[in-house]
């Protein structure tokens, strides 16, 4: 009965009840766009507030693919560090040089990055949930057409470099070629974003309240590059040089993050940025 008479008053005006329905549906879709975009900046904001909060600076390093990307190459926390004044503390991630195209980068990230950000997985778990004791390197990489699975073992070929020869300038003999095997502990969902990857980079420093938290992230498409993205933790490339003369050496890449001490002046914070 009260269907009959529901459907009785719609018909008596059947043109604007419809006008009502069409508008009740505009409004929920464009609801669920504004939800999903507040949910979106979100996730990009929260790993990293602390450090866009604070007083401190970003800086962009990028990895040259080309001979003619040129841009800053820094090796080492010190390096970055040592012209730079009231550094209270900063995080970063790294990349490993290798010696096979069919890798768009090998990143190493640091145990901060690891714990703060956790990339959507299509298999397997995070850096966070694994360690080193099978001497294995593990890994999370991206989609790669079917080649590697969770559990997979992986030779990637890298450079090692010789600290005593480059000491003596002695270039030639400074560098050799090695493999690492890795072992496979996940695989990235397509497009997912990643930190630090990105397409544009950026060389300039800038205070980390002007820099949009997207720009720490790039979703990363193995469709689109057709190479394979590989993210490590760096822990495992601190305790290899530690135990070994001839090393790998991480190279800073992607944002750097850095919080300076609240007793810094002005003039120092502009110093600091403008190095």
């Amino acid at each position: 009965m009260f269907i009959k008479l529901g459907l009785k008053e719609f018909k008596k005006n059947i043109f604007m009840n419809i006008l009502i329905i069409i508008q009740m549906a505009i409004i929920f879709a464009i609801s669920i766009s504004i939800v999903s975009s507040v949910v979106s900046r979100y996730k990009y904001y929260t790993p990293f507030s602390d450090y866009l909060k604070t007083n401190g600076l970003v800086s962009f390093f990028g990895i040259p693919r080309t001979e003619d990307d040129l841009g800053p190459i820094v090796y080492g926390d010190g390096e970055f560090t040592k012209n730079l004044k009231g550094v209270k503390r900063f995080t970063t991630a790294y990349c490993i040089y290798f010696l096979d195209k069919k890798y768009y980068d090998f990143l190493a990230y640091d145990n901060e990055v690891i714990e703060r950000y956790t990339p959507e997985l299509e298999s397997g778990k995070w850096l966070n949930e694994t360690d080193f004791r099978d001497g294995y390197l593990p890994i999370v990489i991206s989609q790669n057409g079917g080649e590697y699975k969770v559990g997979d073992i992986m030779d990637v070929p890298v450079s090692l470099i010789d600290p005593r020869k480059i000491a003596e300038q002695d270039w030639e003999n400074a560098g050799s070629e090695t493999s690492i095997k890795c072992k496979v502990i996940g695989i990235l969902k397509e497009n997912t974003p990643v930190y630090a990857v990105t397409d544009i980079i950026d060389y300039s420093n800038t205070t980390s309240k002007k820099i949009s938290s997207r720009q720490l992230f790039g979703a990363f498409s193995y469709e689109f590059e057709q190479k394979i993205l590989i993210i490590s933790p760096l822990d495992w490339f601190n305790k290899h040089n530690s135990e070994n003369i001839l090393q790998m050496q991480p190279m800073m890449t992607g944002p750097v993050l850095v919080e300076f001490d609240n007793n810094l002046t002005k003039e120092e914070i502009e110093n600091n940025i403008t190095i």
